[in-house]
């Protein structure tokens, strides 16, 4: 089965994934299901056909980074700077909380459980023409699939998609090393403070620095925007 995930607040709902999602669901197979995510209990939201409706705020470990991040914003004066009159151009790569939320739905058990692959979607993207089995099967080939970009350290995580399980293994008998492993590994960046590690403490600076170790132990990692220049 394939599963794409995404997850959004209630002020992008309000502002304009209420007009986006439905439009999606209907341009995409029946047969993907839709998991998305909220930050918090809202709205009344029920599951119907092929969407289901999850909490992050069911998810312990993401209360506990999120938690964790909001004390070292409030004792971090420079922090605080970056993520407000500084953000652009480069202060944003500082800012883990934001760009946490799409890493805890991805890589949750509800998410994994059950899909052969998980897309995640950004609330903001748009479908604008019928999306097919076909299509997708040419899309969704190899272990891992990303936009990498040429001009800065991070891919473009607004499209993921990850093979699970997967097919490959290191030396052919390391079933360890698939596609579950990559979202455990992924997880774990977060939940043990790793990230702040890292250059960047964005997902896409952390996706990006995996695709590159994934592909170093034999994954066939697929950079759907290999040599395209700029950002977008």
């Amino acid at each position: 089965m394939i599963r794409v995930v995404t997850t959004f607040s209630r002020a992008q709902w309000d502002e304009y994934v209420h007009r986006l999602l439905p439009r999606s669901v209907d341009l995409w197979p029946k047969e993907v299901e839709w998991q998305v995510w909220l930050d918090d209990r809202w709205g009344d939201h029920q599951d119907a056909g092929n969407v289901r409706w999850r909490y992050l705020c069911d998810d312990p470990e993401h209360e506990a980074f999120m938690a964790d991040w909001n004390e070292r914003v409030k004792r971090d004066p420079v922090l605080q700077a970056k993520l407000g009159k500084f953000r652009y151009p480069h202060g944003y790569t500082q800012d883990a909380g934001t760009f946490a939320h799409k890493v805890f739905a991805l890589t949750s058990k509800e998410a994994r459980d059950g899909a052969d692959w998980l897309v995640f979607l950004d609330a903001d993207i748009e479908t604008v023409r019928l999306v097919d089995l076909d299509w997708l099967g040419r899309a969704l080939a190899g272990d891992i699939v990303h936009l990498g970009r040429a001009d800065i350290r991070s891919s473009e995580t607004a499209f993921l998609a990850i093979r699970h399980p997967s097919t490959w293994t290191q030396d052919g008998n390391d079933d360890r090393l698939n596609g579950a492993f990559f979202l455990h590994a992924l997880r774990h960046v977060y939940t043990s403070g790793d990230i702040y590690n890292y250059a960047e403490w964005i997902d896409g600076h952390i996706i990006e620095r995996l695709c590159a170790v994934f592909a170093g132990m034999g994954a066939d990692v697929r950079n759907l925007s290999a040599g395209v220049p700029g950002l977008d």
